[in-house]
């Protein structure tokens, strides 16, 4: 009887050791993707939270010409985009972007929201905002920045968009992000960041 329970004791330490083992390799495994996310997204990442936001002017489609130290102490949500990115579109749909960050600060004069248009003219802008799709975002949109040969992107990332900056009423940096996931918090904690940025008036 004792020899059968040492056994049964001996089985059931041994399935405890190999499920703690299973356990760390998944968490390992869990750290090293998400350790390789942040360096791809640090890759293509030039100007990072806590750096001070390089200076531009760009003509925009609403034909005038918008220049980012124009908003000096104004916080500023400068967000790179393009009509022909289905995840930009994803993000910027009326019911993402809109209605769960930029509502929240409608009226606000201490906020500032810079959408800037990368890789396509005014041409490809027009088309798109004619469209059906296009239409109802030109009360956002309309005002948006057109990089053609993305020299302003350049300024800011290598590549990857939708990309918003959070600048600060200071002129720097404080929050940073890369692509677009439907349904996830990322732009509820973006409202986030506005807000805490906005207490520094």
């Amino acid at each position: 009887m004792k020899r059968i329970q040492f056994i049964f004791m001996c089985i059931l330490i041994s399935g405890l050791f190999i499920a703690s083992v299973q356990a760390k390799s998944i968490e390992a495994t869990t750290t090293m993707e998400l350790s390789q996310s942040d360096v791809k997204t640090d890759s293509t990442t030039l100007l990072k939270k806590g750096d001070k936001a390089v200076d531009f002017s760009v003509s925009c489609y609403d034909g005038q010409t918008r220049k980012l130290s124009a908003y000096k102490g104004k916080v500023i949500l400068l967000t790179f985009w393009g009509s022909w990115c289905p995840p930009c579109l994803a993000e910027l749909a009326p019911d993402q972007l809109p209605a769960k960050v930029l509502n929240q600060f409608k009226g606000n004069k201490d906020f500032v929201f810079f959408p800037v248009s990368v890789s396509e003219n005014k041409e490809k802008l027009e088309s798109y905002f004619s469209s059906e799709r296009g239409k109802p975002r030109m009360s956002y949109l309309g005002e948006t920045g057109i990089d053609t040969n993305r020299d302003i992107f350049k300024l800011y990332a290598t590549q990857g968009v939708p990309r918003s900056v959070v600048i600060g009423c200071n002129g720097k940096i404080v929050f940073t992000s890369v692509g677009f996931i439907p349904n996830s918090d990322e732009l509820e904690h973006l409202a986030a960041v506005i807000k805490e940025a906005l207490k520094e008036k």
